[in-house]
Formats: structure tokens, C-alpha cells, sequence
């Protein structure tokens, strides 16, 4: 039960990938990234489908490079490597689930509160989406932050 009072109860089903990528398990990100239980179950759907249609658009070079190494799943890059790409690749959807919520949400509530969500809610979505960002650049191979084109 959750302080307001009702139950808290999560979304039993996922998200399904390319078989490639692992499937998102729509219950683990609403704990994990602690979703609260009135956003609509069909808007947290879609959010996570939508960041997980882009994160791997991103991902399609890097997927290529992998598969052609022989292996048949991110989950096998990791075993091979030791490395924590799935973990990544989970952080770089999910953070940009969350950002676009959050932003969907501040223009659905006509609340008080929520002139002073929308002044916080720029800085949120931000920061959510360079986490993201940096999960991603993660499973890119990029150690900085900083991309450097010789023109």
C-alpha cells in the first residue's frame, strides 16, 4: 500500500524487443524508477515502447558490430566481455521512459501544483535524459561526453 492509500500494484507484462535487445518488464521500471500508480497504464506503455524504438534506432551500427562477433544477444555481449551493456541498455530506456512521462504528464494536469511542476519538470527532464544519454554512450564504446568531428 502506498501513502496515499491505495494498493500499489505493477504492470505484469512486457515490453517485447527484437530478440536481440532484452524485453522490458513494464513492472521493474515502474519500481525501479518509482512510477506512480495513477499514470495510466496505456501512457507507461507507450512511453517505454517509444524510448525503446529510439534507443535502439540509436544502438543499429553497434548491434550490427556485435552480431557479426557471433553474438546472438546483449546478454551474451556481457558474458563474453564481462561488461554490463544489458544493465545499460535497461538504464538508457528507462530514463528516457521516465523524462517523456513526466513531460506528458505536466501538460495533462490542471492541478495548482502544476505551474510549479512545469518550472521543476525542465530541469527533471534534463537530467533524466542525460542519464540516458550517458547509459547509451555506454553501449556506444564512448568514455566522454564529448565528440570531437575533424570538418
Amino acid at each position: 500500500m502506498s501513502f496515499t492509500g491505495r494498493d500499489t500494484t505493477f504492470l505484469g507484462h512486457s515490453v517485447a524487443n527484437d530478440g536481440f535487445f532484452p524485453d522490458l518488464v513494464l513492472g521493474e521500471f515502474q519500481q525501479l524508477h518509482r512510477i506512480p500508480g495513477h499514470y495510466a497504464d496505456a501512457a507507461i506503455e507507450h512511453q517505454v515502447d517509444f524510448a525503446r524504438g529510439e534507443i535502439n534506432s540509436q544502438l543499429v551500427a553497434r548491434k550490427t558490430l556485435w552480431v557479426s562477433a557471433g553474438h546472438q544477444s546483449l546478454l551474451a555481449v556481457d558474458e563474453t566481455d564481462g561488461g554490463s551493456r544489458n544493465r545499460d541498455y535497461l538504464a538508457a530506456v528507462y530514463y528516457r521512459a521516465k523524462a517523456n512521462l513526466l513531460a506528458d504528464f505536466q501538460t495533462m494536469s490542471r492541478r495548482d501544483s502544476a505551474e510549479d511542476l512545469a518550472k521543476e519538470s525542465d530541469a527533471m527532464y534534463q537530467r533524466l535524459m542525460a542519464n540516458s544519454q550517458k547509459a547509451l554512450r555506454r553501449l556506444l564504446g564512448k568514455t566522454t561526453s564529448i565528440d570531437v568531428e575533424l570538418m
